[in-house]
């Protein structure tokens, strides 16, 4: 990236009004990637100190046959994905989908 393209991000950041609306997105956007992070950092780094506990085994004596920190990784994103379907079937009906969606954002519908 050239420095004229990031003078040219920076100064359109600059015109943004800094209404409570904007703080409300930039909340918003904070708070999804400080939960996306730690759940990342959370499976990454609880496998090993769970093996030197000794609750999970070194080798591939888990279910299926896959070894413990598969497995324990394999349910964390199995239970993301299944509990953000949930939680889509409940919030939204797929007629009203976009519509719901984008006022959860803080967006009107229609635009």
């Amino acid at each position: 990236m050239t420095d004229a393209a990031v003078a040219d991000i920076s100064a359109r950041l600059d015109r943004l009004p800094g209404t409570r609306r904007l703080w409300q997105w930039v909340a918003k956007l904070s708070l999804g990637g400080f939960f996306e992070v730690y759940d990342l950092a959370f499976t990454a780094l609880m496998s090993p100190l769970l093996v030197r506990a000794g609750v999970f085994q070194r080798d591939a004596g888990g279910i299926f046959g896959l070894p413990d920190q598969a497995n324990f990784a394999f349910v964390t994103m199995l239970g993301l994905y299944i509990g953000s379907l949930g939680f889509r079937r409940w919030r939204t009906s797929s007629a009203a989908a976009p519509r719901s969606c984008l006022r959860c954002c803080g967006t009107p519908w229609p635009p």
